[in-house]
């Protein structure tokens, strides 16, 4: 049997067979990348990183309140 010969043979199985081969691989379970459990654990993620960054913005003392603030520097190591 030549290659073109075999080649053809098995298209033909192939096509006549389709309809029984897709029953036998079922319905896809995972439409997309990443899967649905991680795709949730990294939307978390990113949800406690946006609410970490929240919570330290309001730790920030504002530039324009009133009162003595420290200094970025320590003046004993400087003198």
């Amino acid at each position: 049997m030549t290659t073109t010969t075999a080649t053809a043979q098995h298209l033909r199985t192939i096509a006549t067979t389709w309809g029984d081969l897709e029953d036998a691989l079922g319905a896809a379970t995972q439409a997309g990348w990443p899967p649905v459990s991680l795709r949730s654990y990294l939307a978390g993620l990113d949800q406690a990183d946006i609410e970490e960054a929240a919570a330290l913005r309001a730790m920030e003392r504002s530039p324009d309140q009133i009162g003595q603030r420290p200094i970025p520097i320590r003046l004993d190591i400087t003198d």
